[in-house]
């Protein structure tokens, strides 16, 4: 097949999603496919072997850098269009209807949005976009079964899957395990996402004053309304690269996942952090269902409830859990079959051969 993956992202970073759309598009050459990614790319990119980058730099610069991705994208004629749904602007909503098209649902959009405190008028211009693209598009490939069975999703009534997000296993470094006298733990995120929880994570520091956190792609102003108010026992690193923070990860006994989806009225989830945590080998405190972790009954993973409450009235597990996986790792063989993206890059391509006469 002739893929054309298209996206609103830059892929010059060292975040996650960058590793995830290079690394699908990578994993379907190595099958044996024609796979290009054209990103429609806020801010400075360069395009490379399979990725064509179409910068822009301000608002009156993207219809020009839609129109140009959507240009190059259709002379190429590919056999599927894969989109990473996001907020795009008109001439996309028109590609769709000219070139078979899966689109990849990530969130329920329309919360997101508002969890994010966007204005109004984002709000609306995405239920526009979302309806102008999920109308024209053949199939839907969604992070969870939660968001497959949405009526974000079933409403088109077009055919669709649950594929959750997936790591190459074989390219994250597996961490030796840390020799700290306390224990030491870790997030990591890009902030402006409430359902994370990161305020959530600082009362537990207040709470928890033999718990060191590390906190990455968040600065302290990104969560506290004062800077006097931050915790001694917790660090916020900002953005840093993935060499860097891999240094901090590998001090790190436990990792929190994301522990306020109830904010976005969602139960299932399924992180790109908390596969590469689990790949590294860090064991887990999360707060919602993931996908990809139904049904398992491990010494090296907390659940907690789904609800705002869920962290400060489990200080006590917790703070037993930090104690009990303090210098200890996640088992690479038992997790790696159920985070590793070679099978459900398989089950995504053979998806995507349905659609292609």
């Amino acid at each position: 097949m002739r893929i054309a993956y298209l996206c609103h992202w830059n892929l010059d970073g060292s975040d996650g999603v960058s590793w995830k759309v290079r690394g699908q598009a990578a994993q379907w050459r190595a099958a044996g496919h024609e796979a290009t990614v054209f990103a429609i790319s806020p801010g400075t990119a360069r395009s490379d072997d399979g990725l064509e980058a179409f910068p822009y730099r301000g608002g009156r610069e993207r219809l020009g850098a839609t129109i140009a991705a959507v240009h190059e994208l259709r002379r190429r004629r590919p056999d599927v269009l894969y989109l990473r749904y996001d907020v795009f602007l008109p001439p996309v909503w028109a590609l769709v209807r000219r070139v078979p098209t899966v689109v990849e649902v990530n969130s329920d959009t329309g919360r997101a949005m508002r969890a994010q405190w966007r204005g109004p008028a984002a709000v609306r211009f995405n239920l526009v976009n979302r309806r102008a693209v999920f109308s024209g598009v053949d199939g839907f490939v969604a992070v969870t079964n939660e968001l497959a069975r949405s009526e974000q999703v079933t409403r088109w009534q077009r055919p669709a899957i649950a594929i959750a997000n997936g790591v190459d296993v074989a390219t994250i470094p597996s961490l030796p395990a840390p020799a700290n006298a306390s224990p030491r733990a870790l997030f990591l995120g890009s902030a402006g996402q409430a359902w994370h929880g990161v305020d959530k994570i600082v009362e537990l520091a207040h709470a928890l004053p033999e718990l060191t956190v590390d906190v990455i792609g968040y600065r302290a102003a990104d969560v506290l309304p004062r800077p006097d108010s931050l915790p001694p026992n917790v660090t916020f690193h900002g953005r840093l690269p993935r060499d860097e923070y891999a240094r901090i990860a590998a001090q790190a006994d436990l990792a929190f996942g994301s522990l306020a989806l109830h904010r976005v009225q969602l139960d299932e989830g399924g992180p790109l952090k908390v596969r590469e945590y689990l790949a590294m080998g860090i064991p887990l405190v999360i707060g919602y269902d993931d996908t990809d972790l139904q049904g398992l009954d491990a010494s090296w993973l907390l659940r907690l409830p789904n609800r705002e409450e869920n962290v400060m009235g489990a200080v006590g597990r917790i703070r037993d859990f930090a104690q009990a996986v303090r210098g200890l790792r996640v088992p690479r063989e038992e997790i790696a079959p159920r985070i590793d993206a070679a099978e459900k890059e398989r089950r995504r391509l053979e998806f995507l051969s349905s659609f292609v006469s």
